[in-house]
């Protein structure tokens, strides 16, 4: 072809005249025609020597060359270029192949730096031979790119599986980390997965202080398994002895010592440790514990809890190297209440039907559309839009449902806990048969805002609880054990030496701690003067009321039901109560009759309900006690006799039957209103006015069981009968 339009161009060069003078371009740019092609333009540029500019015309007219491989005028400046090429492109790629074939391995260190230069240069020359677009057409590939493209990733391959057993040749520690050295590049946390088991021979040999250099080195890296390996053996290097012989005080020592190096020692191996808790069961039977002391494990010891009858006796104190007894000797809960705020809100009380606005807008439509019908020549072409409102209408119902709101309040409460505990403890070596005794103090506070009395459907109840904590919060705190790190009991007894004594049995220790009991519980003994809070039960169901300036009494009629006087509770929604045992909780007024001066709290705090008499007839002259807060003096009981069964006009002024009371000579004075009169274990009714002594001694009335019975009833509450003997 090229000669066919060789001959064209001379015809047409015979016609020129010789005044005509034909244009001579020092560097045509790529406008291409029949007349000069791009294959043309390669023969040219190349005779002119200038074969990067050839390479780049191949370039941009890359796939004009690719559609005409059957063109042998094209095929033969492409092999031109590439002849042009070879000594640039192909001969040094032959080249950087020799060598890597010429290589050796396994070698040393000193010889990783010639390794790595020699596979750099590799990839650089095998990227520039791919980056040539002409060496990447067939027929111009040289054979040497998929030759040193294939010997590069067997070196690759070959210096990855050996990269264990190179990392035992390095010497540990060196300033350079092996990862840098090393011919190749090594993903480090790829490395550890895969060859912690190569990397444990090299560190035998290590010292404390060249383990130290070496985990500085390789530790940002490193995965879990290399991290306990390093860990281990700079723990066992920082014992003067092994773990079996060592003392605490070095073990607490080594460990702290691996940890200020960062180093996570995830077991203490040859050390077995046993927990024995020789709290004292009075004290919390009398309650002066109320909460318990946990210890966090943050050194990785063995350890085991001692459990059973005799602790001190069992096989997890004997199969143990080291012994710690924990004694609590106090751990009270102080909860104050700092103040309380009444928020008004809403809930969603049911629902109501109401008329649908839109049932009716239809209805005037469909007449408005009939009458528009029959005022027409041709009602027929109404029919359909007549239908269509029926239909609408049928589908439409005459009344929908709206919910209904009403008002109420909820209380917050800025609630304080302070936590404090007085812990004496041991730790005993049995090894050394000798032991360490101290005491600690430890105080845990928080604060809540606290939400009582929050309706359930209240239409934001969601986002308050977001804001606010329950009660439930509060006890959780109450009740959770305050942590220990037993770091920092075994890190005081390491540094006190002095400290320590030598013991002949376990039991002689055991006495210890039970005299050490003694003392505090006679220390209690000796400030708790008072009586014995658990002889009564009946206390239990009593709670103290507040509502205001005004006092009165309350008992359980259920666990989360407290009756008291309506004339106690007169004006209030939320009252506040005092328990037996000394908790501060809310409650709210649920029901109420003013005739029979009577009052339903739903409470916060559970507690324990009362039992009701369950016989026709009283006893005259039976023994009664009246539990209240006369005047104030919380929690009093006081005693007398049924008087008689009477009907009583209503101490309120509200008009009405006549109530039915017990009259009685037991003091009822003002505080005790709304507490329960008992007959023994069984209330026989709720403590309400007292004539005043000006006037008489001795004439008490409480209203009797039978109208409790009803009130209760009535507000759906279930209450308990004394158990028939």
């Amino acid at each position: 072809m090229k000669c066919l339009r060789n001959v064209i161009v001379l015809l047409i060069s015979a016609v020129l005249v010789s005044g005509c003078v034909m244009s001579v371009f020092e560097d045509r740019g790529p406008e291409y025609g029949f007349f000069f092609d791009p294959s043309d333009h390669i023969d040219e540029l190349l005779a002119e020597g200038r074969v990067q500019d050839a390479s780049d015309v191949f370039s941009r007219n890359r796939s004009w060359f690719m559609e005409r491989l059957d063109d042998d005028d094209v095929l033969d400046s492409m092999g031109k270029l590439c002849r042009a090429l070879h000594p640039f492109k192909v001969r040094p790629a032959e080249v950087s192949l020799a060598v890597l074939q010429g290589m050796e391995w396994p070698v040393g260190p000193d010889k990783w730096d010639d390794m790595r230069l020699a596979l750099d240069e590799g990839e650089a020359r095998l990227t520039t031979l791919k980056a040539e677009p002409i060496l990447n057409v067939s027929p111009c590939t040289p054979e040497v790119r998929d030759l040193l493209q294939a010997e590069l990733a067997a070196w690759k391959g070959r210096l990855e599986r050996s990269a264990g057993k190179a990392f035992q040749q390095y010497p540990l520690p060196l300033e350079q980390s092996f990862f840098k050295v090393y011919p190749i590049f090594l993903d480090q946390q790829t490395f550890w997965e895969g060859n912690v088991s190569c990397v444990k021979p090299g560190l035998s040999h290590l010292g404390s202080k060249e383990l130290e250099q070496a985990y500085s080195l390789y530790s940002p890296a490193m995965n879990d398994e290399g991290h306990h390996l390093f860990a281990e053996r700079f723990f066992q290097l920082s014992l003067p002895s092994g773990a079996g012989q060592a003392s605490l005080m070095d073990i607490v020592a080594a460990y702290k010592k691996a940890r200020g190096m960062g180093m996570r020692v995830e077991n203490v191996p040859n050390v077995k440790f046993a927990f024995i808790h020789a709290t004292c069961d009075t004290l919390i039977r009398k309650r002066l514990i109320d909460f318990p002391i946990s210890f966090d494990l943050d050194i990785p010891f063995n350890a085991v809890k001692a459990e059973g009858k005799h602790p001190y006796q069992s096989a997890a104190v004997k199969g143990a190297d080291f012994v710690i007894i924990v004694n609590i000797a106090l751990a009270k809960n102080d909860r104050f209440i700092e103040k309380t705020l009444p928020i008004s809100s809403t809930f969603q009380n049911g629902v109501t039907r109401v008329p649908n606005p839109r049932f009716d807008i239809l209805r005037m439509e469909l007449q408005n559309a009939t009458l528009a019908a029959l005022g027409q020549t041709d009602p027929k072409a109404f029919e359909k839009e007549v239908a269509d409102f029926k239909e609408r209408l049928r589908t439409t119902p005459a009344f929908i449902e709206e919910p209904v709101f009403e008002s109420y309040e909820y209380m917050v409460a800025d609630v304080f806990v302070k936590k404090t505990a007085t812990v004496h403890y041991y730790i005993i070596d049995r090894r050394a048969r000798t032991y360490f005794t101290d005491t600690f103090d430890i105080q845990s506070n928080n604060a809540f805002k606290v939400v009582y009395n929050l309706h359930p459907f209240d239409i934001d109840k969601g986002k308050k609880m977001e804001d606010l904590a329950a009660e439930k919060d509060v006890v959780n705190f109450e009740e959770s054990p305050i942590p220990v790190p037993i770091s920092s009991l075994l890190g005081h007894c390491a540094e006190s030496d002095t400290l320590w004594h030598s013991y002949a049995d376990l039991e002689g220790i055991r006495k210890q701690i039970v005299e050490q009991q003694n003392v505090v519980l006679n220390r209690e003994l000796e400030n708790d003067f008072g009586f014995n809070r658990n002889q009564d039960i009946r206390f239990e169901s009593v709670v103290k009321i507040s509502n205001g300036a005004a006092l009165g009494s309350g008992f359980y009629v259920a666990d989360d039901m407290v009756l008291t006087n309506y004339h106690v509770v007169e004006g209030a929604q939320f009252v506040e109560l005092k328990l037996w045992n000394e908790h501060a909780s809310f409650g709210r007024v649920i029901a109420q009759d003013a005739r029979l001066d009577l009052a339903l709290i739903k409470v916060q705090e559970r507690g324990r309900p009362v039992h009701f008499y369950s016989e026709r007839f009283l006893p005259l002259g039976a023994t009664v006690e009246a539990i209240g807060h006369p005047r104030g003096y919380d929690f009093t009981i006081s005693r007398g006799i049924v008087s008689t069964v009477r009907k009583h006009s209503s101490i309120t002024t509200v008009k009405g039957k006549p109530v039915l009371f017990v009259q009685t000579d037991c003091p009822i004075n003002a505080g005790n209103s709304g507490g329960p009169l008992f007959m023994g274990g069984s209330v026989i009714g709720v403590n309400d006015f007292g004539v005043m002594k000006s006037q008489a001694e001795g004439l008490n009335f409480a209203v009797h069981y039978s109208e409790v019975f009803k009130f209760l009833k009535q507000h759906g509450v279930e209450y308990l009968m004394e158990v028939e003997s």
